[in-house]
């Protein structure tokens, strides 16, 4: 359906928030708070470890939510494919998600059912919905 590049998210009062877009090398030298949830986990540390760099990882929650709170503390930055609508965390911090300059694999969002297994009406309905409207990076 779509092919999605990750971003990377910082706390609003940090000094590299301030910048356009980071490299995958600077992000290297800070803390980074993983979301550690398969197969993100995995994507999200493979893409520093393509380039020869190694984040270090003072952090990780399974819970996306988790990661934007421990990220709105100071706490370090996160890598994210999500594009929430709201950029304020669930205890009010402020974030600011923007684009990683380095080349990259995307994310890919696929829509997949058994082949064997019609899909039911409402799952159906989802998927023609899906189909018939252009995915932008403002729905994610």
């Amino acid at each position: 359906m779509r092919r999605i590049n990750p971003m990377r998210c910082w706390p609003a009062s940090h000094p590299l928030a301030q910048k356009n877009s980071v490299t995958l090398q600077e992000l290297s030298h800070e803390p980074m708070i993983l979301l550690d949830a398969v197969p993100s986990k995995n994507y999200f540390i493979t893409i520093f470890k393509e380039k020869g760099y190694h984040p270090e990882v003072a952090y990780s929650s399974p819970s996306i939510e988790m990661v934007r709170c421990m990220v709105g503390q100071g706490l370090g930055f996160s890598v994210l494919v999500t594009r929430p609508l709201c950029d304020m965390t669930y205890d009010g911090e402020r974030l600011v998600q923007l684009d990683i300059e380095d080349d990259m694999p995307a994310s890919t969002l696929i829509m997949a059912h058994l082949a064997n297994n019609e899909p039911t009406r409402p799952t159906q309905l989802f998927m023609d919905y899906c189909r018939s409207i252009e995915l932008t990076p403002a729905h994610f």
